[in-house]
């Protein structure tokens, strides 16, 4: 495997180690996602090289229409600390500038509980993915994918550090970008929640309490909609397990 950067120059892969993760995504009806995956591959300093692989007819799965040069040196602008850093992209022939392969900074994740979050602890997470919807609404950009595993969280807060199907829109409507963008925001944690449920309470009822956490999360979104003010207003309690009186099972 040979990668080169938007220069042509080949990027330096004795540096990196083995394989550390296989990511699977499944098909996702919604967004028409087709399945794709990728290996992950460190380099010892912080740095992580993420490579797409192909499908049995030797094609990328995930499209350069979607991730591409255009989007990723946008998402590079933005100084957010609630989205991982991106450094370089890569192509596997030096004769292409779409992307195959690409280098991020490596997030430590604290893999918190956040059903047992204090409340105030919480609203400061949403206030922080608010803020980082506005930004990427300014660059024009639409957020996606908000599974829950693509949101970690440490010393910064919350960090997204997938971002494989954002994309940079040449012409849009800035409300209509600014309220999809909110609610890909308010996702991260609703399915962050979800997944601390079936991790650490399955034995309470599973389906029930994603039902009443839906209460807790559940608004209309619009451009100008604050997040944080409409799930402090839902949530009574000082937490999230408290409201739905929750007991961990593990």
């Amino acid at each position: 495997m040979a990668l080169y950067d938007k220069n042509g120059i080949e990027l330096e892969l004795s540096k990196f180690r083995d394989s550390l993760v296989a990511g699977n995504r499944k098909s996702d009806m919604q967004t028409g996602r087709r399945k794709h995956k990728s290996l992950f591959y460190e380099d010892g300093n912080g740095t992580l090289l993420k490579v797409f692989t192909t499908n049995e007819v030797g094609k990328k799965i995930i499209g350069d229409d979607v991730f591409n040069p255009r989007t990723f040196e946008s998402i590079k602008e933005i100084k957010n600390p609630s989205v991982v850093k991106l450094y370089d992209y890569y192509s596997d022939s030096n004769l292409r500038h779409d992307i195959d392969a690409y280098t991020m900074e490596k997030v430590r994740d604290k893999k918190i509980d956040l059903l047992n979050e204090d409340k105030a602890i919480l609203l400061c997470y949403l206030a922080d993915l608010q803020k980082l919807a506005k930004d990427f609404s300014d660059k024009g950009i639409r957020m996606n994918d908000p599974n829950g595993a693509n949101l970690l969280f440490n010393s910064r807060g919350p960090v997204v550090v997938d971002l494989d199907y954002y994309y940079k829109h040449m012409v849009y409507y800035k409300k209509e970008l600014e309220t999809w963008n909110k609610s890909i925001a308010l996702n991260y944690i609703y399915n962050y929640a979800v997944n601390n449920i079936l991790k650490n309470y399955k034995d309470c009822g599973e389906h029930d309490l994603i039902n009443d956490l839906n209460g807790i999360f559940a608004m209309r979104i619009k451009n100008d909609t604050d997040i944080v003010k409409c799930v402090d207003d839902n949530l009574t309690e000082n937490s999230i397990a408290h409201q739905l009186k929750l007991k961990r099972t593990n």
